[in-house]
């Protein structure tokens, strides 16, 4: 074989070494809450990584009890948004098809006639 012949098949190798080696994406399930006054859980938001699904379920059985869910990558594109109450306790996205391992915030704000309170953003990966 000539150099350039093996030139050729080495820069084959490290690119199949390369790819080989990469590191897969990894499941980044993500689950934040929000208590209410007495320390009791109200709503939680949740991530499925493998679905691409946000759900937001209320647990709070007080009465005005609501939750708000926000969701967006942190560059502000693909933002979502869901919202409970007691007559419609859970609700979730379908697969929202987002690119993998992109930094991502949620923010879950719930509140009921004595109360309002918010997590903040918290970040997470898709």
């Amino acid at each position: 074989m000539n150099r350039t012949t093996l030139a050729g098949l080495g820069a084959v190798a490290a690119t199949l070494v390369a790819v080989g080696v990469a590191a897969p994406a990894q499941a980044a399930d993500r689950t934040i809450s929000l208590t209410g006054p007495a320390g009791n859980l109200h709503s939680t938001l949740s991530w499925d990584d493998s679905v691409d699904t946000l759900c937001l379920t209320l647990r709070s059985t007080a009465a005005g009890a609501y939750a708000d869910a926000d969701m967006r990558l942190t560059d502000g594109s693909h933002a979502h948004h869901l919202r409970v109450t007691r007559s419609n306790p859970r609700d979730c996205t379908g697969n929202l098809a987002i690119p993998e391992d992109r930094a991502a915030q949620m923010l879950l704000t719930g509140g009921a006639n004595t109360f309002h309170k918010s997590t903040g953003w918290v970040g997470f990966y898709t």
